[in-house]
C-alpha cells in the first residue's frame, strides 16, 4: 500500500503469498464468470430454440453468483474498489480524507468480521440438517464455507490496509 488515502495494497504481480492468491481467485472469478455466461446462453438457446431448457439452471446461475461474488471480494478489497462516496470531502474538504478512510477500514474490518462468523455458523447449520438446493439438491454448505472464508481473507486484507495506513502517519514532533 503506497498511502492511506485510498490506495491498493500491492499483491505484487504473483510474486508473493497474496500475489498467488490474487491470480488464483482473478482466475477463479473468470472461469465462474465464463461458466455462467455459458450456462445462460445454452438455456436461453435451449428453452427458447429447442423448448428444452436447462435443468436447474436458475438454482446454478445463484450459486454461481456466490462463488463469483465472494470470490471477487478480497481482490476488491485489496484494490479499494468498493463503492464509497466522500460524505466527509462535501462538507470538509480533503483535510478530511485520512479521517474518512480510518472509519471506512474501521467499518469494514467489523462488518467482515461479523459476516464472516455468522456465515461460518450458517453453515455448520446448513451441513448439519444437509441442507440442499430444491431441484438439484445441490449441498449449501460448502458454498457457505466459501463464502465465510472469503470474507476472512478480505478482513485479513483490511487489517493489513490498517496497519499500512498507520505506517505512512507522518511522526509528529
Amino acid at each position: 500500500m503506497s498511502d492511506s488515502e485510498g490506495a491498493s495494497y500491492t499483491f505484487a504481480g504473483g510474486k508473493t503469498v497474496l500475489g498467488r492468491l490474487e491470480l488464483l481467485l482473478s482466475l477463479f472469478v473468470a472461469i465462474v464468470l465464463f461458466a455462467l455466461m455459458s450456462l445462460r446462453c445454452i438455456d436461453v438457446i435451449g428453452r427458447y430454440g429447442f423448448n428444452a431448457p436447462v435443468p436447474g439452471s436458475s438454482e446454478l446461475t445463484g450459486l454461481g453468483l456466490c462463488l463469483l461474488i465472494f470470490g471477487a471480494l478480497p481482490v476488491v478489497t485489496a484494490h479499494s474498489e468498493h463503492v464509497s462516496v466522500g460524505l466527509l470531502e462535501v462538507i470538509v474538504g480533503r483535510r478530511s480524507r485520512r479521517i474518512e478512510r480510518a472509519m471506512l477500514l474501521a467499518t469494514s474490518l467489523a462488518a467482515l468480521t461479523l459476516m464472516s462468523w455468522r456465515l461460518w455458523v450458517k453453515a455448520g447449520e446448513l451441513a448439519a440438517y444437509g441442507d440442499g438446493t430444491s431441484y438439484l439438491n445441490v449441498p449449501l454448505a460448502p458454498f457457505t464455507y466459501f463464502m465465510s472464508v472469503m470474507s476472512v481473507i478480505a478482513a485479513i486484507i483490511v487489517m493489513l490496509q490498517i496497519v499500512a495506513a498507520f505506517r505512512s502517519l507522518p511522526d509528529q514532533p
